[in-house]
Parts: C-alpha cells; structure tokens; sequence
C-alpha cells in the first residue's frame, strides 16, 4: 500500500500530514494515518511513526486531528 521513496533521498520532504484517516482508494482498502508530500507528489503514505523518518527542518508538518482525506477527482470535460 506505501507509496515510497528512498529514505536516503536528498530532496526533503515539502510537508508531512500526521495523525488523519487517509482514505486511500486502494484494492485492500488499506487505511493510512500519514502521508507525505515532495517533489510536488506523495511520496509515502502510511503510518505516522513511519512517516516521521521524512521529516527535515525544512518540512511543514501538519497534524490533521483525526480528520479525513479523500481523493480529489478531476473531471476534464
């Protein structure tokens, strides 16, 4: 279910959102706490212990109090 990039990467994480109920529109329906943004895409989505290794002091970090995040659509017509 994680999307994932190297730990290692040398471009840090832009924002990090911990504690939601991602709703993550997968086959399983995995649910997911945190979810991280860089390189202006998600790059991990998962647990919040785990997304706290992508966190730099350049990252926003946001905690969502529980919160839902659904899936934008984009209807192009």
């Amino acid at each position: 279910m994680a999307i994932s990039t190297p730990k290692n990467s040398s471009t840090p994480a832009a924002a990090v959102y911990l504690n939601g109920n991602i709703y993550t529109v997968d086959e399983k329906n995995s649910k997911a706490s945190a979810m991280v943004i860089g390189d202006d895409r998600f790059t991990f989505v998962g647990s919040d212990k785990a997304a706290q290794e992508y966190i730099s002091d350049q990252t926003t970090v946001f905690d969502l109090k529980g919160k839902t995040v659904l899936p934008g659509l984009i209807d192009a017509h």
